[in-house]
């Protein structure tokens, strides 16, 4: 018999843990400590640099009143500088400072690290059990945007 309550008691718990540790502070590499949210955003940057604030929103499912306050702090603790763009100035570009860019490469290791935890894992489902998951995922996303759930 399926124990539905158990699983999202289960989805509970996860999810209460995994909130549990976004406020958490860390250092990555220079005197600045920072929030899972804020190393996350400065690793989006990083990945692509000069992304649009509007870009960043939709990469990171927030409204772009979050990411611009949120740049508005990187901003402030010297991680993150804004200009206006060559092809338009009504867009603004992001890019990294130095002290930026030595969390981003630090944040890329340790993600390199929990990565492989995370591969270890998902290695032993077979190929079926794999697209499952994926598929679950995906569906899951689908009702949290749409208010389902």
């Amino acid at each position: 018999m399926r124990d539905y309550e158990m699983i999202l008691e289960q989805v509970e718990r996860l999810i209460h843990k995994y909130n549990q540790k976004e406020d958490i502070k860390q250092n990555y590499g220079v005197d600045v400590s920072l929030t899972r949210t804020e190393i996350h955003m400065i690793a989006s940057i990083g990945e692509e640099p000069g992304i649009g604030v509007k870009k960043l929103a939709q990469k990171k499912g927030v409204t772009d009143g979050a990411v611009s306050q949120m740049i508005r702090r990187l901003v402030g603790k010297g991680l993150v500088t804004k200009k206006v763009s060559e092809e338009s100035e009504a867009k603004i570009e992001l890019t990294l400072t130095d002290k930026g860019q030595i969390c981003f490469e630090v944040h890329h290791k340790y993600h390199m690290e929990k990565n492989k935890k995370w591969h270890d894992l998902l290695d032993k489902l077979d190929d079926r059990g794999y697209e499952e998951v994926v598929k679950l995922l995906e569906e899951i996303e689908v009702r949290i945007d749409s208010g389902i759930i």
